[in-house]
């Protein structure tokens, strides 16, 4: 039940989240797509990955309840740890993450978004984390980063309320509002602009938000290199 389409060409990988009969929920084929698709990931390491839902009702609806009830209630543990898994290995990776949200963001889908270093949303998303209403927790990691993100307001979130997108804008939980149908064009325009920067500084600064603790590492491997030389009129290293 359900799919992941996906490409990675240029220097750009796209994901897309593909299970209309469930709302884009995420099966437990999908996961095994995920797995799969991280680890190609981390074998052919794009500089920008896009991740949307198909359609423009929903990004994700979370797990796809037919596999919940016939599979999953018995394997919570092993889901949680696989998922955890994948999303922790994908965030490691000096990867650009934009994630587009139409529609609704929802469960699992909330984590999912939670992904994004951008999150573009349209002016109708509704995210919204509902485990605790149904008896749980988050389980595939996006509680931990949506505390990172939004340490102060991630509790009303991860409560089940339900805010307007435009009030996760100020919590700095989605970073840009676009009218409805411009999520897939606002992607795009993203795209070109990180496609701007040097890839050695892009890449450089992404493994500085992984690794912080690098900086030093990071910064002297650049210094001085061809493309700082060149940036301050001095020519290139023989």
């Amino acid at each position: 039940m359900g799919e992941i389409q996906f490409s990675n060409q240029d220097g750009v990988a796209r994901l897309i989240l593909k299970n209309p009969s469930a709302r884009n929920a995420m099966s437990v084929a999908m996961m095994n797509d995920f797995s799969n698709i991280v680890d190609e990931l981390e074998q052919n390491v794009p500089r920008i990955l896009v991740m949307t839902g198909s359609g423009n009702k929903s990004f994700c609806s979370g797990g796809d309840l037919r596999d919940v009830r016939s599979t999953l209630i018995e394997k919570g543990r092993e889901m949680s740890q696989k998922m955890n898994q994948i999303t922790a290995k994908l965030k490691r990776l000096p990867i650009y993450i934009i994630v587009g949200v139409e529609g609704a963001a929802v469960g699992g889908g909330a984590e999912l978004m939670t992904l994004g270093d951008w999150v573009i949303a349209n002016q109708t998303a509704r995210i919204q984390f509902l485990q605790a209403p149904l008896g749980v927790t988050t389980g595939w990691g996006g509680g931990a980063r949506l505390l990172k993100k939004s340490p102060q307001k991630a509790i009303h979130l991860l409560l089940g309320g339900l805010f307007p997108v435009e009030q996760l804008y100020k919590w700095g939980i989605v970073d840009q509002i676009v009218p409805n149908m411009q999520v897939h064009f606002s992607c795009e325009n993203k795209i070109q602009e990180l496609l701007a920067i040097p890839e050695c500084s892009m890449r450089g600064m992404l493994e500085l938000a992984r690794e912080p603790e690098r900086e030093i590492e990071i910064f002297s491997s650049l210094w001085g290199g061809d493309i700082h030389r060149q940036s301050i009129g001095i020519k290139k290293n023989s």
